[in-house]
């Protein structure tokens, strides 16, 4: 009978897309699960990260300079690619940093519980940053838009919303390794994100993002990187 377990495994050529993604979890990623009570509002600097935030439930606005206050529904991921100065609120006129008032606790290495108390109505979000360095996924950094809506970019992903629902639900009911299981949901649906929104730059892009969304090309760029 053959053993199959010793037989080397065919190589599979790499798409430039999954190149530029395999360095998604490689260089200072940081996860945290937040539990925070109306009012709050938490206001993250501009910084060289990638970021996302995670609505599972309760009320969540969002504010940029670009484009003002703009309400998260359960459900919604927001992805910040080049790390822009930005404000979560439970309300947009909530003013003041939360932050000082919340009680962290670190659940693994690169994991974190972050809770605030009180008597309001309670948001449930899980949050992500990857810091930016010398790596794949950089070129595309640049090209991406400051925010980036899930639910702008990925109307056509049959699977973008199971996948949100199944961490809607998990955020909302946490058990026993909710918190590493959320981040490898959090790295899927980021990453998932990411292909949608080249899928929709259109027939008419150029240049590096054109390059990446040709197959023969494509494959020349990851053979590169």
């Amino acid at each position: 009978m053959s053993d199959y377990s010793s037989r080397p495994l065919p190589h599979v050529p790499m798409d430039a897309l999954s190149e530029v993604l395999q360095d998604f979890r490689l260089s200072g990623v940081n996860y945290g699960r937040c539990e925070l009570r109306h009012p709050w509002s938490i206001a993250f600097p501009q910084q060289r990260l990638l970021r996302f935030h995670f609505v599972g439930q309760g009320p969540c606005w969002i504010y940029t300079e670009a484009e003002g206050w703009q309400e998260l529904r359960d459900g919604d991921l927001v992805l910040l690619p080049q790390g822009i100065a930005h404000r979560l609120a439970s309300a947009p006129d909530v003013v003041g940093d939360s932050l000082e008032s919340c009680q962290v606790t670190k659940l693994g290495s690169n994991i974190c519980e972050v809770v605030r108390e009180g008597t309001g109505a309670t948001s449930t979000l899980f949050c992500g940053s990857m810091a930016l360095g010398v790596c794949a996924l950089d070129p595309l950094i640049t090209l991406m838009p400051p925010i980036i809506k899930g639910c702008d970019v990925a109307g056509n992903d049959p699977v973008m919303r199971p996948l949100l629902a199944a961490m809607t639900a998990e955020a909302a009911q946490p058990q026993m390794g909710s918190a590493t299981i959320l981040s490898r949901m959090a790295d899927l649906l980021t990453a998932r994100l990411i292909r949608c929104w080249v899928n929709c730059t259109g027939a008419s892009t150029t240049g590096w993002l054109a390059a990446i969304r040709d197959p023969h090309i494509g494959r020349a760029l990851a053979a590169m990187h």
